[in-house]
């Protein structure tokens, strides 16, 4: 399958697009926290997992290459600031970006060429435009990706998927970044388990990863490796809450 900025990939559910241009040049440990509480540089981890509303159902992309949207959906849908926004929703959102985001011609919109794909910045450019984010920080390292989903928020992932991610261990549910390289896909962070050293997120994909409940679950050091030498991307978004 071939994406908007002319790279592949080998499923069509992998529509994230690794981004060329950098994020705003702050430090995520040296942002305010949203509790007000002493510098995340000082704080331990801990063990936390996120909530949304009550029986809220899993993301769902459907058929379109709109993992980037999905990541935000959960961004959105989970504390800090909890919002009900549906995958119809972000589906709509994502064929919005299409239109506007750097890549030419309009996608998957109806009288598009049909290419997948848009990228986590586009995205949050657009959520920034929408009024529903104040802004965002990229995570650049495994530390500051353990303490934002500690004490900030949901991060949102781009990753390299691999077919070792793509079927995760039987035994275990875990993903792995081992095997071919499947494309680039997005998802959010929503659960830290320090005990066991995994982070954890809901999966756009239906009636995938049924050992975890449909969740993907990565080790840190597999995350680790992502960030360091898989050009892995990860942002936190301060949510504008509503009044």
């Amino acid at each position: 399958m071939l994406l908007r900025d002319g790279s592949t990939s080998l499923s069509p559910k992998c529509g994230f697009i690794f981004s060329d241009r950098d994020a705003p040049p702050f430090s995520l440990l040296a942002a305010r926290p949203l509790d007000g509480g002493i510098d995340l540089r000082e704080r331990p981890h801990i063990n936390k997992r996120r909530i949304t509303t009550f029986g809220a159902p899993l993301p769902d992309q459907r058929d379109y290459g709109a993992c980037c949207l999905m990541a935000a959906l959960i961004m959105l849908n989970y504390e800090h600031g909890i919002q009900n926004y549906t995958s119809e929703w972000a589906i709509q959102k994502y064929l919005e970006v299409q239109k506007i985001d750097r890549f030419p011609g309009i996608g998957e919109n109806p009288g598009g060429d049909g290419m997948q794909g848009t990228s986590l910045q586009d995205v949050l450019d657009y959520l920034v435009r929408l009024g529903l984010i104040a802004g965002y920080v990229r995570a650049r390292t495994l530390e500051e990706v353990i303490s934002g989903l500690g004490y900030h928020g949901v991060p949102m992932f781009g990753m390299m998927w691999t077919t070792g991610m793509m079927q995760p261990n039987q035994k275990t549910g875990l993903s792995h970044p081992i095997g071919k390289n499947v494309g680039g896909h997005a998802t959010g962070g929503t659960w830290l388990d320090k005990d066991r050293e995994l982070i954890l997120g809901p999966q756009s994909w239906p009636g995938w990863n049924p050992r975890r409940n449909g969740y993907w679950a990565m080790t840190w050091q597999d995350v680790d490796w992502q960030m360091r030498r898989g050009r892995a991307e990860c942002y936190f978004a301060r949510k504008v809450l509503p009044s």
